[in-house]
């Protein structure tokens, strides 16, 4: 709505006339100037914002008709009223081509200046409005960090802002170039199949994270969203297609990657970030290791990270568990036998210490073997030799050893039940891994990395967790730790038919051994939750009307809720195609 009253320029040669329309004019509210002839309307027009020209087509040697055209000129959307006393059809269409907004002929009543002038007002405002909505849009277009563009059904850019051209490059404008002269290769493909998806199915569709190498040679990781432009309910003439550039957030995700793993191990908590630094500290040196934790823990895990950081790590490792086989049959899988030595030793057989030669032997159970092999043990680690069953030649051994156990050596050690000596040899570097219940920060982590790798294994498009899953996994103990979570994990994986695990799709030991889990639970703040690991309602509910093209019906199935819980939960959260 207009705050101040409209200017208007009345330009007449005739003083009267003229008067006699300022004072109808200001009677009805305006603001009103006054000139005589051409070059004075043009000065006060320099002078003073005009919203609307009122002037006599007779005015000597410049007309009414000169002083339109000039004003056009300079402000096509300055509405101009002509007057003339003398009406004829060539005047009339002159008028018109050079775009006047009416002609009034004399005599004028004061009724008919005023509806004319009205009308001039209002068309000048809403061109005005226009305008400024037109350069707000534009600036928005071009200064938004998105790139915007948008396409005809032949792929042809009709309108790209300058965002685009800075994320593909291009020096030269866009527009006119067809999407396979801006894209090429599978990114080509992808944006194609996107815009022709969004040109049929009549809805938004996204297509995340695509790897792009620019002209400049520069590789670049994009998101693209198209959308068709509708022209009214049942003609879409363009689609447009919003371009983000996540490189650097793709990069800080790949450092938070690099952060959160180490080789195969995986979390960020104080305890995990320990073990990582201790790693990176032995790869100089081949001190023996001991590794300790909880079954589950990943034990063999630490113990492949230090061979594959180490110097050794281009020559064997070799992992055994000391509790896979019966004492007497231990000496013959570490050392090695010659044929004969013993009923069944029918050829040679190569040891686990002459196999790791080079490299790394990692002993898993190393607690459970018995006293008699323990002196074995530590005569060979301290000689670094030994003869083959049944052989009497020595084999010398260059190796590193890491033993692991999931008993507490320290005190079997203090009890006699294993050799002290022997413990003190294997202890040199003490890693203990923490179970899972004391790093719960790693658990978040943990769930997106297996559901990763379970979604490639079973080939299903499950993404997530929902809320209470997450609450459940949080204050859970985890006898079982990090194996556990993945067995479960795994179990959800055959189950569940959704696009997220929630708690009936967990194994029922592991909801009878848990608390229970309120939906007040508050959760740790030392930790986030990665976006694409947490479900919430709203959350579930689109990724399953999506799963189901939106029909209602098979995604009130899908989330075992009836259809008229959905419909109100999809108003609740204004949840629609679009």
């Amino acid at each position: 709505m207009r705050k101040q009253p409209a200017r208007i320029l009345v330009v007449d040669d005739d003083k009267a006339i003229a008067r006699l329309f300022t004072k109808i004019l200001t009677q009805a509210g305006f603001e009103v100037e006054t000139a005589l002839e051409f070059f004075s309307a043009l000065h006060r027009l320099e002078r003073t914002h005009m919203d609307l020209v009122l002037s006599d087509i007779q005015m000597g040697k410049k007309s009414g008709l000169d002083l339109q055209a000039e004003i056009h000129k300079r402000d096509p959307n300055l509405p101009v009223i002509l007057i003339t006393g003398y009406p004829n059809l060539e005047v009339s269409q002159q008028a018109v081509r050079q775009g006047a907004f009416d002609l009034l002929t004399k005599p004028i009543e004061r009724n008919e200046l005023l509806k004319a002038v009205d009308r001039g007002i209002t068309h000048h405002d809403l061109l005005d409005e226009k305008t400024r909505i037109d350069a707000h849009l534009k600036a928005v277009f071009h200064t938004v960090d998105i790139g915007i563009l948008t396409v005809d059904h032949s792929f042809m850019i009709t309108q790209a802002n300058r965002t685009c051209r800075d994320i593909f490059r291009h020096k030269e404008a866009l527009k006119g170039k067809t999407v396979s002269e801006l894209l090429s290769g599978q990114c080509r493909d992808i944006v194609r199949q996107l815009l022709s998806s969004a040109f049929t199915e009549n809805r938004a569709i996204k297509q995340e994270k695509i790897r792009y190498t620019a002209q400049d040679g520069r590789s670049r990781v994009l998101s693209f969203t198209a959308s068709p432009l509708a022209l009214d309910q049942h003609h879409f003439p363009e689609a447009v297609l919003a371009i983000r550039d996540e490189t650097r957030l793709d990069r800080l995700e790949t450092r938070l990657k690099d952060h959160t793993r180490f080789h195969k191990l995986i979390g960020q908590s104080a305890g995990m970030n320990q073990i990582y630094a201790l790693i990176k500290k032995l790869a100089t040196v081949d001190s023996t290791v001991l590794i300790t934790g909880e079954s589950g823990t990943g034990k063999e895990l630490v113990a492949h990270a230090i061979h594959a950081q180490s110097n050794r790590r281009d020559q064997a490792y070799v992992a055994f568990n000391c509790a896979s086989v019966p004492d007497s049959l231990l000496e013959s899988e570490l050392f090695g036998h010659v044929k004969g030595a013993f009923t069944g030793a029918v050829r040679d057989h190569t040891g686990r210490f002459q196999k790791a030669d080079g490299g790394t032997l990692f002993l898993d159970e190393i607690g459970d073997i018995s006293a008699s092999f323990q002196a074995t043990l530590l005569r060979i680690l301290q000689e670094r030799k030994f003869e083959p069953v049944g052989s009497d030649t020595s084999c010398s051994v260059d190796l590193r050893i890491i033993t692991a156990t999931n008993r507490d050596l320290a005190s079997m050690a203090a009890d006699g039940q294993f050799r002290q000596d022997l413990y003190y040899r294997l202890n040199v570097v003490h890693i203990h891994i923490p179970p899972l219940r004391k790093r719960q920060e790693d658990i978040p982590i943990l769930t997106e990395h297996f559901l990763k790798q379970l979604a490639e294994k079973f080939q299903k498009p499950i993404t997530g967790i929902s809320n209470s899953v997450l609450r459940l996994f949080m204050a859970h103990t985890w006898p079982g730790n990090v194996r556990q979570l993945l067995h479960a994990l795994e179990y959800g994986f055959v189950v569940c038919d959704k696009p997220f695990l929630d708690l009936d799709d967990l194994p029922k030991e592991l909801l009878h051994k848990a608390p229970v889990v309120a939906s007040s639970t508050s959760m740790p703040t030392s930790y986030s939750v990665p976006n694409k690991l947490l479900f919430n309602e709203e959350q579930r509910i689109r990724e399953a009307l999506e799963q189901c093209q939106w029909n209602k019906g098979q995604a009130a199935e899908l989330l075992d809720m009836s259809r008229t819980t959905l419909w109100r939960k999809m108003k609740r959260y204004q949840l629609s195609p679009s």
